[in-house]
């Protein structure tokens, strides 16, 4: 099933950098979502877009986060003896896209650990 799905117009293999003319995915997104959510003040927004990828300045926790999600999607994906195939396990929480707010804290457990719960979806061949 398909959560969430829109398609943005991908800049050319060989740009380097982003154009008027053929601006960055993520410059395409903000100026819709300023467009859908402020219209008003929409034709007056400058959008400024650097690089994307890898985020560098990303907190330990969150490096944490993306740390443990991969090493849960590798043992998950490695399970065998479920009667189903497990094709890949991707995130869908909002950490994961650096926009939660406030992050769900799971029950205390036996060790006294608190732990956080992470939305995810898992795709079954």
């Amino acid at each position: 099933s398909i959560l969430l799905c829109a398609v943005w117009s991908k800049p050319l293999a060989e740009t380097t950098a982003e154009s008027s003319k053929r601006p960055a995915v993520v410059t395409q997104i903000v100026r819709h979502l300023v467009q859908r959510h402020v219209p008003a003040v929409a034709s007056g927004v400058e959008v400024l877009a650097g690089p994307v990828g890898l985020i560098t300045s990303l907190g330990d926790r969150t490096r944490r986060l993306w740390v443990a999600f991969e090493a849960f999607r590798t043992h998950i994906c490695q399970l065998s003896s479920l009667p189903v195939t497990i094709k890949d396990v991707h995130p869908s929480d909002a950490e994961f896209s650096y926009s939660e707010v406030q992050p769900r804290e799971a029950p205390v457990a036996a060790d006294g650990i608190s732990r956080t719960l992470h939305q995810v979806v898992v795709e079954f061949e």
